[in-house]
């Protein structure tokens, strides 16, 4: 479980803080989307719930343990983080990227084992890309590198799972695909799943719970369908539209689109 307490971040030297006074907990087996324009503190709370920058005030808990108080180690065998994009400096292969996901578990000084090579194929099978594991990481399109880098979070086999955009490069079949996927692992195996997204829609599809920010706040917390609103959409997107059912879903429309 994580539980983010009254929550306040800002850059050193900036005038305002990024984000102010959050507080939420997520519970396993739930998938919760961070949805709000460019500028809302979306990122920068995924970077605080994972210990990567330490808030001004308030705390982050992961299973009842302050994220600050943990190692990078203990960290990382408790949540795992997918980036945005991440380049690549080395050659390496896609199951070797993969199995570095095994890292906190094998040690500094240990060499994975079998169990370890199974669970990096098993994560490579989940978001399809397997017929890729001997492919060099750096020759492989920025998509396919992006599936990669959700494979690796998934080997590390942690009972939280980050992730930032995982589909920004992906093209619309791969988006949903892997959405639905990281959906499907995450209830399955009971994981607390909180990431990040850009598209109303998306969170509508695959969301369980929606945390909506604006200027650093949460301004609604609930299920997709009460969070995503035609008001809500306007006061945070500054965007008429339409809510529409199409196919049993409900849909967000801009008007200015029509």
């Amino acid at each position: 479980m994580i539980a983010v307490e009254t929550l306040t971040f800002g850059h050193r030297g900036a005038p305002a803080p990024v984000l102010r006074d959050i507080g939420f907990t997520l519970a396993p087996g739930q998938v919760t989307t961070l949805l709000g324009p460019n500028g809302s503190g979306k990122t920068s709370l995924l970077r605080c719930v994972a210990g990567h920058w330490r808030p001004q005030a308030g705390r982050v808990l992961l299973g009842g343990d302050d994220v600050a108080a943990l190692s990078a180690r203990d960290r990382a065998k408790r949540l795992a983080l997918v980036p945005q994009d991440q380049g690549v400096a080395f050659s390496y292969s896609v199951r070797d990227m993969v199995l570095m996901g095994r890292g906190p578990h094998v040690g500094p000084f240990g060499m994975p084992g079998g169990a370890d090579r199974d669970m990096a194929r098993q994560a490579l099978e989940a978001v399809g890309i397997a017929a890729l594991a001997d492919r060099d990481i750096r020759r492989i399109s920025g998509g396919e590198r992006q599936l990669a880098l959700v494979a690796r979070a998934l080997a590390q086999a942690t009972p939280a799972l980050l992730l930032d955009e995982p589909t920004s490069h992906l093209d619309l079949r791969n988006q949903l695909a892997v959405r639905a996927r990281i959906r499907d692992i995450g209830r399955d195996r009971g994981l607390t799943v909180l990431m990040t997204l850009h598209d109303p829609n998306l969170a509508l599809m695959f969301a369980d719970r929606v945390l909506l920010l604006k200027d650093g706040r949460v301004v609604a917390d609930d299920r997709p369908d009460r969070a995503i609103t035609e008001s809500t959409v306007h006061a945070v997107y500054g965007v008429a539209a339409d809510v529409r059912e199409n196919g049993g879903r409900r849909w967000i429309v801009p008007r200015d689109m029509e």
